[in-house]
């Protein structure tokens, strides 16, 4: 699981290093585009304490389904 999280984190400085661009502004315009608001903004209507955690923990379950996948 270290080895994961530093694989993870290794990223922020391997896509930069290759592309030479950067895609964030692209798709928060792409967001834009297709949803006619910024989500993130609209998503905080309905954001509650069990949503946030029913979220953290779907998002939790991302590692482990990768290192699944792998074997």
């Amino acid at each position: 699981m270290p080895y994961v999280g530093f694989c993870y984190k290794e990223m922020a400085l391997l896509i930069p290093a290759v592309r030479h661009t950067d895609a964030d502004q692209w798709l928060a315009n792409l967001d834009v585009r297709i949803w006619h608001v910024n989500p993130t903004v609209w998503l905080e209507r309905i954001q509650t304490p069990l949503l946030t955690e029913i979220v953290q923990l779907a998002y939790t379950f991302f590692i482990p389904a990768i290192l699944l996948v792998l074997c």
